[in-house]
This record gives structure tokens, sequence and C-alpha cells, in this order.
């Protein structure tokens, strides 16, 4: 997978999954807007906190063994 690829997020409400460029803007007037990694479920409108690509490597190796 490549760093500009989209990943796929398991919604933590209802359990659909989608892209997470199919994700929702949350919060335009944030202050922390760019920061802030959440993406909100095109299904279900639930914010989900995407998991940095660092932690999912690494959890992705441990499942592996």
């Amino acid at each position: 997978m490549t760093a500009s690829a989209a990943r796929t997020i398991a919604c933590g409400f209802c359990a659909r999954e989608f892209v997470e460029d199919q994700g929702q803007p949350v919060c335009r007037s944030c202050p922390l807007t760019g920061v802030c990694r959440m993406a909100r479920c095109p299904h279900c409108g639930y914010e989900n906190a995407v998991v940095p690509a660092w932690l999912e490597r690494l959890t992705r190796g441990a499942s592996d063994t």
C-alpha cells in the first residue's frame, strides 16, 4: 500500500466500512482543522478516529504472527 492509497475504516457505531476519502468533513469551523484525524461515517454520521498509519502497521504485523 502506498502512502497516498485510501484506507478502509470500519465505523465504530454502525460497523459498516467506508473508504477514508468517502468520510464527510467533520468540523470545518474547528481550530484543529487539518490536525484532527476524525472521519465522519457517510452512513450514520458517527465521528471515527482515524488510526495513524504507523499504529496500523504495528498492529497488522502483530496479528500476522
